[in-house]
């Protein structure tokens, strides 16, 4: 029988884990892996896959001529194998995604693709409001080119993609404000933070279901399951399980 001091001396290491674990932030880090570890736990990737996954990251390396690395795989039975762990681990990932959420894609690009679209607009940011309505003006009367005048009064990267997903509320304003014109209608000045922004519309970029597309949305789904695993229950224990086969 298990006296209670043993108990508790079995436990002490878990609660030290625990207590280092959260005191950097990494218990939903580790749970999350936990959680995709269970997940692909039935998922089988073929030897074949494995290395064909291999050889295009030596190649990847070889043109980045990274020596280092590829001195390490060839020389090191342990890296190659570690990283083909690796790789694995990603195939399965890949592959429960897939299978989990791949049918729905279609559905739910439907549902989201008006957050999807995008706003494409070129601008022209400068601190002094007199410039900003002078070259307003110049733009107005073809004076020169949007271009040209980036060129001369910024950097050249001038063309901006407005992006409903990722952008402020500012942003999101902003984009409103820009569909009611035609494209290439061209701004007033506007302040924006102590800056003077010359816009010019572009178009509206719809968003199409291609290849990348289906990637970021299956994305999407993964981490909102992610997201709502981190709060049951059942995975904690599972957590909780693993930690203490670290000390058993």
């Amino acid at each position: 029988m298990v006296s209670t001091q043993q108990t508790k001396a079995q436990a002490e290491p878990v609660t030290r884990i625990i207590s280092s674990l959260g005191k950097y932030n990494l218990l939903p880090q580790l749970q999350r892996e936990v959680m995709i570890d269970d997940a692909i736990s039935s998922i089988h990737c073929t030897s074949e896959e494995v290395e064909t996954a291999y050889q295009q990251i030596i190649k990847t390396k070889q043109m980045k001529s990274d020596e280092a690395f590829l001195t390490n795989c060839q020389q090191s039975e342990t890296a190659k194998k570690q990283i083909c762990e690796s790789i694995t681990r990603k195939l399965k990932i890949t592959k429960f995604k897939q299978a989990t959420w791949g049918q729905e894609i279609a559905s739910y690009f439907i549902s989201r693709k008006q957050n999807l679209d995008r706003v494409v607009y070129s601008e022209i940011v400068l601190e002094n409001e007199g410039l900003a309505t002078e070259i307003y003006f110049r733009l107005l009367g073809k004076e020169q080119s949007f271009t040209e005048l980036a060129f001369e009064y910024q950097k050249p990267d001038i063309y901006r993609v407005y992006d409903q997903m990722k952008t402020c509320p500012l942003d999101s304003k902003m984009a409103q404000l820009l569909i009611k014109y035609q494209p290439g209608k061209i701004l007033r000045p506007i302040n924006c933070n102590n800056v003077y922004r010359v816009i010019r519309f572009e178009q509206i970029l719809p968003a199409v279901l291609d290849e990348s597309m289906h990637h970021q949305l299956l994305d999407e789904l993964y981490e909102a399951w992610l997201s709502k695993g981190c709060n049951e229950k059942h995975y904690r224990r599972m957590m909780l399980r693993e930690l203490n086969s670290w000390t058993a």
